[in-house]
């Protein structure tokens, strides 16, 4: 009897171990995330979602501007036509877009969620022109860095992220843009297209970047924006 209770007094302890080992990894390995909308108007699904990936949700109303500073990442889960157009144009219309622009000054990762994006519900309806309009501000917000997608596809493209060099402003002026379509990006894809230094490659969001294409982007200073 008393060896029996011996055995469930060690199983229960390693047990114990096991669960407290278990919490400090989740929290280790957890993002702190500042969700920019009120959490009464949050999908419930997309919080689940969220914990699930190990993500720690700070809501809008919980929120001041020191908070950012603490974040890993800001989530977009909706993006109005306004604050859209405001992000874009570097404009603090509105606690979305003011608390976004502080986001991206102090250099925090921001994921736009796709399906919350308010200009895509007119694609069928909106006059062609004027659509384009706000797929250019979108495309505006990813060449700040911002990364649009469902949740688990950005936080994907978060934990696999290439680091590029930096690229000062005069360099920008002088960078060469070149669209490429193709899914895999190589090394001898990007000379045959003549893409040197400090030149501007924009590439699908799913294209796989080769390890050789990699260190050649690195070293030719060339910057790769995901469209």
């Amino acid at each position: 009897m008393e060896i029996e209770a011996l055995v469930k007094s060690i199983t229960e302890e390693v047990m114990k171990q096991l669960q407290e080992r278990e919490t400090s990894e989740k929290l280790q390995s957890s993002k702190k995330a500042l969700v920019l909308s009120y959490r009464e108007q949050v999908n419930r699904q997309d919080i689940k979602q969220l914990e699930t990936m190990g993500v720690e949700c700070v809501f809008l109303e919980e929120c001041i501007e020191e908070e950012i500073k603490n974040v890993d990442c800001i989530v977009l889960l909706a993006l109005s036509l306004s604050s859209l157009a405001y992000i874009a144009m570097g404009i603090e219309g509105d606690e979305v877009s003011k608390r976004t622009i502080r986001g991206l000054l102090y250099g925090k990762e921001i994921f736009v969620l796709s399906k919350g994006l308010e200009h895509r519900n007119f694609e069928k309806t909106s006059h062609p022109h004027f659509y384009q309009t706000y797929m250019n501000y979108e495309k505006k917000l990813q060449s700040f860095g911002m990364k649009i997608g469902d949740l688990k596809e950005i936080f994907s493209q978060s934990n696999q992220q290439i680091k590029l060099p930096q690229v000062s402003i005069e360099e920008k002026n002088q960078i060469e843009e070149t669209f490429i379509s193709n899914k895999v990006i190589t090394e001898k894809g990007l000379r045959e297209m003549g893409c040197g230094e400090n030149s501007r490659i924009c590439i699908g969001a799913k294209a796989i970047i080769t390890p050789m294409a990699t260190d050649y982007i690195r070293t030719k200073k060339i910057q790769a924006v995901r469209i």
